[in-house]
C-alpha cells in the first residue's frame, strides 16, 4: 500500500493528471535514484503505467543499489554518469529513514548538493520521503519537490521510530 502511495505521489508531482485529452502525448524523462525502497515492486514501472493511463509516455532509468543514501549516489560513478548523460527532466531521489542528527544533516547536504548537479543538467529534483515531516523541510532548493510517500506515516512519526 505504501508503495502504490509512493506512485500516486510521484505522479502527481510530476503533472501525470488525469487531464490527458486536454494536451497531447508528452514523453517525460526521469532519473530514479534510490535504493531497494525505489526498486521492489518496480516503483518506476509503476509510476510509467499511471503516466500511460494519463496519456503520457514516462521514459525512466532506476539506479537503486540496496541500503543507497544521497550520499552514496554522490559517490557512485553510474549514479553521476546517468544524470550526466541523460538528458532527463526530473531527478526522483529517495533515501531511507534517517533518525540521527548526524544523518539528517548529511541528508539536507546531499539534497542540496544533488538538486544543484540535476539544475546544472536541466533537470529539476524530487525528493520521495519516507522521512518525518520535522525534518523533511528544508531539504531542497526552491522549485524542487519534496513528495512524501504517505502521509499517514509521516503525521504518525512512524518512519523516525525505525
Amino acid at each position: 500500500m505504501v508503495r502504490l502511495l509512493g506512485a500516486l505521489a510521484i505522479a502527481a508531482a510530476l503533472g501525470l493528471g488525469s487531464s490527458a485529452e486536454a494536451q497531447p502525448p508528452q514523453s517525460l524523462r526521469v532519473l530514479f535514484l534510490g535504493n531497494s525502497l525505489t526498486a521492489t515492486n518496480d516503483l518506476p514501472a509503476a509510476v510509467a503505467r499511471i503516466a500511460s493511463r494519463a496519456g503520457r509516455r514516462l521514459e525512466y532509468r532506476t539506479v537503486a543499489p540496496g541500503g543507497y543514501a544521497l550520499e552514496d549516489h554522490w559517490n557512485h560513478d553510474e549514479s553521476r554518469a546517468a544524470l550526466a548523460g541523460g538528458r532527463w527532466d526530473v531527478v526522483v531521489m529517495q533515501q531511507g529513514p534517517s533518525a540521527l542528527p548526524e544523518s539528517q544533516a548529511n541528508l539536507g547536504e546531499f539534497a542540496l548538493r544533488w538538486s544543484a548537479e540535476a539544475r546544472a543538467h536541466g533537470a529539476r529534483l524530487s525528493l520521495l520521503t519516507v522521512w518525518p515531516e520535522s525534518y523533511r523541510r528544508g531539504r531542497a532548493h526552491r522549485g524542487d519537490r519534496v513528495v512524501p510517500a504517505s502521509r499517514d506515516r509521516h503525521e504518525s512519526g512512524a518512519a523516525s521510530r525505525r
